[in-house]
C-alpha cells in the first residue's frame, strides 16, 4: 500500500500502547492511566423507549463512560457491523478485511483520504457529489478533484478511462519538462528535480470517491456491470476506491407503498464483492436509517487502511463516543434481524411516500418545464430546467418567494472550467426526506410558480 506522507508516520501514541499493554493479573496496581474513578461517574442506568413502545436496557458499564481505548470502536457493535456488512454485501474469501466503528462517515472519509494521500494529489470524483465532501475534504485538505464525466448510470467507464489517460499523459509531459528546465518558485529558488517529479505524480490519480446507491444528487444506482467496469480500470491504474453508501438502506418501493423491501430485499451495489486485491473501502452510515445525533457509522476495507484509519481517528479524539456505541448496540441487539427489518420497511414507508408526493407534484405543476429522474432510493429529486443553462439565479428568486433547495452548481466536482470561469448548471435538488407530503406539494407548486413567472412561461 502507498501511504500518504502522513500514512508513513501515523502510529498509535505512546498512552494507548501503554494502557493497551499493560497486563491486568488480580495483583496488578493500574496507575498507569489518568482515567476518571468508575464510582464518580454519573450514569448508572439507563432505558429507552422506542418508536413502537418497546423498552431497551442500556448495560451500563462504567467502561462505556471512560476512553474508547480500542480505537476500532464498542467491540459489540464493530463485530455486528463486521458480521452484517459481510451478510449483506459479501467480502471476497480469503480476504484481510476488517471493520471499524468511526465518529460519523465524515470523519471516516478524511480518515482515510489523509492516510492515502497528500495535499496536492488527485482524487477522481463523480461529475456531480456530495458537496461537502469536496468543500470540507478535498478542499481543504488541498487535494486536486477529477470530475469523471456521468449518464444515466453513474459515471462511465469510458469517462473515467479518459480522466485517468489524460492524467498520466499530462503528467509524463511535465515529467519530461522538468528534465528539460528546472521550474523556478515564486520566491526565485530553483526546483530541484525531485520536486518536479513529484509534482507530475501527483496529476495521476489515486483514489476514486464514489456513491453507489441511490447517489447524491443524481439519485443514480450502479448496476454490477457498470462496477465490474469501473473496478477493472481501477486496477489497472491502482486506484483505491472510496465507496460512501449512505443511502443504502432507504431503497424503497414507489409502486406499492406498502411493500417496502426491508433489511432482506435492499439490493447491494457495494465494490466489497468484487473487490479481488484489497482497494475498497467501504463507508456506512447509521445517520441515515437510525438518527444523525448519534455521530456514527463504520467503515469495511483492507486491514491495514482501517489500522491507519483507527491511528488517525484515535490520535485526533481518543476513539469515539461510547455511550452513543453502546446505545445503538444495544438498540440493534435488541431488535435483531426482525425488528432491524419491521424498522428498515417502516421507514422506507415514510421515504417511499414523501417522494410519491413530490413526484406527483412535480408531474402537475413542472413536467413541460423540467426534466427529473425517479427516485428509487435516498433523500431527493435531481431536476433539470429546461428554460435555462444555470439555476443560481432562479435560486435566489426561490429564497426570496420563501422555498429552499439546492442549486446543482455545488454539487459539482469541479466548480470551475479550464479558463477559472464558475461552471454552469442547469439542475437543483430538492429534498423530501424532513417535511412532510403536503408541505412538499407546497413547496415544487411554489417552485413551479416562481419558475414559470421570471422566465415568463404562460401555459
Amino acid at each position: 500500500m502507498e501511504w500518504s506522507d502522513q500514512g508513513k508516520r501515523l502510529t498509535y501514541g505512546t498512552l494507548k500502547e501503554v494502557i493497551c499493554g499493560a497486563t491486568s493479573g488480580p495483583n496488578t496496581v493500574p496507575l498507569h492511566g489518568g482515567l476518571p474513578p468508575d464510582e464518580g461517574l454519573p450514569i448508572q442506568s439507563m432505558t429507552l423507549k422506542l418508536y413502537n413502545g418497546d423498552s431497551v436496557e442500556i448495560p451500563v458499564a462504567m467502561g462505556q463512560q471512560q476512553y474508547n481505548v480500542p480505537a476500532v470502536g464498542y467491540e459489540p457493535l464493530r463485530s455486528w457491523c463486521e458480521a452484517h456488512t459481510r451478510r449483506k454485501h459479501g467480502v471476497r474469501d480469503g480476504a484481510d478485511t476488517t471493520t471499524m466503528v468511526t465518529d460519523s462517515t465524515t470523519h471516516a472519509m478524511d480518515a482515510v483520504t489523509s492516510v492515502l494521500m497528500n495535499p496536492g494529489d488527485s482524487i477522481l470524483i463523480e461529475e456531480y457529489t456530495y458537496c461537502h465532501f469536496t468543500d470540507c475534504t478535498v478542499e481543504r485538505q488541498g487535494y486536486q478533484p477529477l470530475s469523471v464525466p456521468m449518464d444515466e448510470d453513474g459515471i462511465t467507464p469510458q469517462g473515467l478511462e479518459k480522466v485517468i489517460l489524460d492524467r498520466i499523459e499530462l503528467s509524463k509531459r511535465a515529467d519530461l519538462g522538468s528534465c528539460e528546465a528546472s521550474a523556478t518558485r515564486t520566491n526565485g529558488s530553483v526546483e530541484t528535480q525531485e520536486e518536479a517529479t513529484e509534482r507530475s505524480q501527483k496529476l495521476i490519480p489515486r483514489v476514486l470517491y464514489i456513491i453507489p446507491t441511490a447517489q447524491n444528487p443524481t439519485g443514480c444506482s450502479y448496476s454490477e456491470s457498470r462496477r465490474r467496469e469501473i473496478y477493472a480500470i481501477c486496477q489497472r491504474h491502482n486506484i483505491i476506491i472510496i465507496e460512501d453508501d449512505p443511502y443504502y438502506y432507504l431503497q424503497f418501493n414507489l409502486d406499492e407503498l406498502d411493500a417496502q423491501p426491508g433489511l432482506h430485499g435492499l439490493t447491494s451495489h457495494s465494490f466489497l464483492p468484487i473487490d479481488v486485491d484489497g482497494r475498497v473501502v467501504r463507508l456506512d452510515s447509521f445517520a441515515k436509517f437510525l438518527a444523525p445525533g448519534f455521530r456514527l457509522g463504520w467503515a469495511t476495507g483492507p486491514r491495514s487502511i482501517i489500522n491507519k484509519m483507527a491511528m488517525k481517528i484515535h490520535s485526533a479524539t481518543l476513539g469515539g463516543n461510547m455511550m452513543c456505541q453502546s446505545i445503538v448496540s444495544s438498540i440493534l441487539l435488541h431488535w435483531g434481524d426482525k425488528g432491524l427489518d419491521a424498522y428498515a420497511a417502516r421507514m422506507q414507508g415514510l421515504y417511499a411516500t414523501r417522494a410519491a408526493s413530490a413526484l406527483a407534484s412535480l408531474e402537475k405543476h413542472m413536467k413541460d418545464v423540467a426534466v427529473w429522474r425517479t427516485p428509487v432510493g435516498g433523500m431527493f429529486v435531481w431536476i433539470r430546467l429546461i428554460h435555462v443553462d444555470d439555476a443560481r439565479e432562479f435560486f435566489q428568486s426561490l429564497k426570496e418567494s420563501g422555498v429552499m433547495v439546492m442549486p446543482g452548481h455545488v454539487s459539482l466536482a469541479e466548480k470551475t472550467d479550464a479558463k477559472g470561469n464558475p461552471k454552469r448548471c442547469p439542475h437543483i435538488r430538492i429534498s423530501f426526506s424532513y417535511v412532510s407530503a403536503e408541505a412538499i406539494a407546497e413547496g415544487v407548486r411554489r417552485i413551479a410558480e416562481v419558475y414559470k413567472l421570471k422566465y415568463g412561461i404562460i401555459q
